[in-house]
């Protein structure tokens, strides 16, 4: 195999130690998440090739044919090296967009399958064995659909690619199946690209690692280089927030002056399912913002939220706060809006500015402004380990996979998983707006309010 660089000079293939733990796993879902270069086509190939002796069928699957080309390529030389496959029995055309297929001497089928489209990818027959590559860029739904394609011969899922603008499911598996057993049946592995001691022999060390992990930043090289999840190029705030954020802050009851310290709540009501309702409770503490506690309710009712919040120990010091104000005036519940249930219920004035909201654009910019001081690059928000909702968010919430009008920082996020990040967002914008109004400003520890314009019984702003 020259173009895979195991030919008999170098002994043949000798897997790394995580590939090969994926080779071996029973597990009958595996999920291969890797760095560059570390030699993932060249691992999903062997596996066919492992496989083919037992199978009648075997697909490569991606989102597009040109994706399954370079596993193809070394199956095919494997295959006919070995004198299992006749080159008379290769369909192989020139453009990489086409499809491929071969037979085996004894009638095991090697196809690419283009799965982009799951109800006509997928029919009449059932393989063996499925290597999908780049899983991450397919729906969920059609990961499942391909294991209900194997379930008929108890066939293998073998998934192998980068967590790089992979979708929020795929790396959700590498948490969920890291674990075995697990009720689905599948195990998460992952290959740092520094594992392929004959391309970096440096090892983690290596001088082109270190160069990576300068050029590319935390973010892009923990996806791209350690195959980690949870770091997708995508992540609205992937580059910015990282395990510093979570800190032990807890309730401050009383300042340095003996005075109550203030208590601020951020809401997003989470309207439409999957969304969550979702309270984040906030305290200023100088130049730091802590949130300390969170409440999650999913189809809940204001009035079940409110009565929850009420039996928190931060309750009695809620002074105010904030709701996302693209749902503030909203009466999805009836008659009454969120900011008219709390201020009816609680008597707690939820500020929103409907008149001068910004974009979703520029309140993520003002959140990415207090995620890291700008000076230091020291963290400026402190999250509670408790509030497991929002940090999931801040590791999940991400941009659209493709937009052709917007690229980089002006691609528009996805509108879910992100009810406590809207929250914060909107809490942020706020608070900016009051720290440059003389009347509303920070002073020492403590917040010194304006007094609230009331509208209909409810407050509008601050």
């Amino acid at each position: 195999m020259p173009s895979a660089g195991i030919d008999g000079t170098r002994g043949g293939y000798s897997p790394i130690p995580p590939i090969a733990a994926a080779h071996i796993h029973p597990a009958r879902a595996l999920q291969l998440t890797g760095g560059v270069r570390v030699g993932k086509s060249l691992a999903s190939a062997m596996e066919a090739v492992a496989w083919s002796p037992y199978s009648n069928l075997i697909w490569f699957g991606a989102h597009s044919y040109d994706l399954t080309r370079q596993e193809f390529d070394y199956t095919v030389e494997a295959l006919i090296s070995l004198g299992w496959v006749d080159p008379a029995n290769v369909s192989l055309p020139s453009s990489r967009y086409q499809p491929c297929a071969m037979e085996t001497a004894w009638g095991c089928v090697i196809e690419t399958r283009t799965l982009s489209d799951a109800a006509s990818s997928m029919v009449a027959r059932a393989p063996d064995l499925l290597i999908i590559c780049e899983p991450g860029l397919l729906t969920q739904n059609i990961i499942w659909r391909a294991r209900e394609r194997l379930s008929t011969r108890r066939g293998r899922l073998w998934m192998a690619g980068t967590l790089e603008n992979s979708l929020s499911w795929y790396s959700d598996l590498t948490t969920r199946w890291a674990k075995w057993p697990n009720d689905d049946g599948g195990k998460s592995l992952a290959a740092p690209s520094w594992e392929n001691h004959y391309s970096f022999p440096g090892g983690r060390d290596d001088p082109e690692i270190k160069i990576l992990e300068r050029e590319l930043g935390p973010a892009l090289f923990a996806a791209r280089v350690e195959g980690r999840a949870g770091m997708s190029g995508l992540l609205v705030f992937g580059d910015l927030f990282t395990g510093r954020h979570i800190v032990n802050v807890d309730l401050i009851r009383i300042d340095d002056d003996g005075r109550s310290y203030p208590v601020e709540i951020a809401v997003d009501p989470g309207y439409a399912n999957p969304s969550v309702y979702w309270v984040g409770a906030i305290q200023r503490v100088g130049r730091y913002i802590h949130v300390i506690d969170e409440i999650v309710r999913q189809k809940a009712q204001h009035g079940d939220v409110i009565l929850e919040a009420m039996t928190r120990p931060w309750w009695p010091q809620v002074v105010g706060g904030v709701v996302d104000p693209w749902a503030g005036a909203s009466h999805i519940f009836g008659s009454s809006s969120v900011i008219e249930e709390w201020y009816d219920q609680a008597k707690i004035l939820l500020r929103y500015d409907k008149a001068n909201r910004v974009s979703i654009r520029e309140a993520i910019q003002r959140h990415r402004y207090y995620l890291l001081d700008p000076y230091n690059d020291e963290p400026r928000i402190l999250i509670n380990p408790r509030c497991e909702r929002m940090i999931w968010e801040y590791r999940h919430w991400r941009e659209h996979q493709s937009d052709k009008l917007n690229v980089g920082t002006n691609r528009n996020p996805v509108d879910r998983d992100c009810d406590a990040m809207k929250a914060m967002s909107a809490y942020l914008v706020d608070m900016h707006r009051r720290e440059n109004i003389p009347t509303m400003r920070i002073t020492g520890r403590s917040l010194s309010y304006g007094v609230p314009e009331v509208v209909g019984g409810f407050s509008r702003a601050w």
